[in-house]
């Protein structure tokens, strides 16, 4: 279900991506806990979808949630975790009436929706961290 939220949401289906990516967080929730790893991503990934939308206030406070359990669960230098902060900072900055870091809505998500914290492609992650990390100018062009 993750993966088809995700299919979805690529291809601008706002709406039904975030209809299945709410059941998937609920299920989440319900079978791993709130704080497990794939809780969160499906957190963010909703977040994002939510920025889509156009539901800048209440994406910022989900992925300000997901961004601190983040921390608290899987550490403050993971990729994913790097991910949510840098959002939270784009996001932010384009509240405060500039256009944000990146300009991207869909920079950083998470795409590896079943990897949890011990999966995933870690090459892709790494590569996505560091685009992310890149336009907050954390990271050099040549460090890539």
């Amino acid at each position: 279900m993750a993966s088809l939220a995700v299919t979805l949401w690529n291809q601008g289906r706002w709406e039904e991506a975030e209809k299945l990516e709410v059941q998937v967080m609920e299920t989440s929730k319900t079978k791993l806990g709130a704080n497990h790893p794939d809780t969160l991503s499906s957190m963010a990934n909703l977040a994002f979808t939510w920025k889509g939308q156009g539901r800048h206030a209440d994406a910022l406070a989900l992925m300000e949630d997901c961004a601190q359990a983040r921390r608290r669960v899987i550490g403050e230098e993971h990729p994913y975790t790097l991910s949510s902060l840098a959002a939270v900072a784009d996001w932010r900055g384009e509240e405060e009436g500039g256009d944000g870091v990146d300009g991207g809505v869909g920079e950083g998500r998470d795409v590896d929706v079943g990897a949890g914290a011990g999966g995933g492609d870690a090459e892709a992650v790494d590569g996505a961290v560091r685009g992310v990390l890149r336009g907050v100018g954390h990271v050099d062009e040549g460090q890539s």
